[in-house]
């Protein structure tokens, strides 16, 4: 008898956007995702809410710059928040390496982190 496992393999198949075939938003219209109200903001977050792949979502948003939508549960104007955030803490003198960040970051209270984020140019 085999053995199945209860949830889709998280595992990268070496692609970047490999994860993109584990969120819930795969066989939702992208417009809900792209909404022109705040309370549109709410019905794409509450998708993202019980989403696996949620945090990787945040993640390739913030590392590939996207400045629209709702990715991983956070807006646009969240997202920002989170770079200002995050470059506020890297900004040092030489620094120019990614800041690397861990789930639970107190940078970000309430959400999930990515795993990287460039500093500012």
């Amino acid at each position: 008898m085999s053995h199945h496992s209860d949830g889709p393999r998280m595992s990268d198949n070496g692609t970047p956007t490999s994860w993109m075939a584990y969120a819930r938003c795969r066989d939702v219209p992208p417009e809900v995702f792209f909404p022109s109200d705040g309370a549109g903001v709410e019905v794409a977050q509450r998708y993202c809410a019980a989403c696996p792949v949620a945090r990787q979502c945040l993640g390739y948003a913030l590392d590939n710059h996207i400045e629209h939508g709702v990715w991983g549960g956070a807006s646009e104007r969240k997202r920002r928040r989170i770079t200002q955030s995050l470059r506020a803490r890297v900004r040092r003198p030489g620094t120019s390496s990614p800041l690397t960040l861990t789930q639970g970051d107190d940078a970000l209270p309430g959400t999930v982190t990515p795993s990287r984020v460039r500093p500012a140019p």
